[in-house]
């Protein structure tokens, strides 16, 4: 489990820009604009 979470915790630091633009809102921009039509 410690490893895992871990590795996890590792991922998100090394991935900061993604959460940056996870978090704010430009991804739901992006889908909403992708697919909100359909």
């Amino acid at each position: 489990f410690e490893e895992g979470l871990e590795r996890t915790v590792d991922w998100y630091l090394a991935n900061e820009e993604w959460l940056q633009d996870v978090t704010s809102g430009h991804y739901q921009q992006y889908y909403e604009e992708q697919y909100g039509k359909r």
